[in-house]
């Protein structure tokens, strides 16, 4: 039987090349490996991580990546805005 492949996202530093998150979307799981933020752009409804570290921040991050760290986590702040609402099960 042939391995799994994992799906797995890895989320760098664009600044100081941080190791940040590595997330495996199928099976909803997320390790953080550095200390990070979230950060919306209130225009474009957009999510960022923040590295701690350095205050550099990634591309936009999924959707699905940002309620996990949300739950996971408890990640957000009042300056993320609102959580978004999540759809009904």
């Amino acid at each position: 039987m042939a391995p799994r492949r994992l799906d797995a996202n890895q989320y760098f530093c664009p600044s100081c090349h941080l190791h940040l998150i590595t997330w495996d979307r199928p099976s909803r799981t997320v390790e953080m490996f550095h200390k990070v933020a979230l950060w919306r752009d209130f225009e474009a409804g957009k999510v960022r991580l923040v590295c701690q570290y350095c205050d550099g921040a990634t591309d936009v991050v999924p959707d699905e990546l940002v309620d996990l760290l949300q739950d996971r986590f408890a990640l957000g702040s009042p300056s993320t805005g609102p959580r978004r609402p999540k759809p009904p099960a």
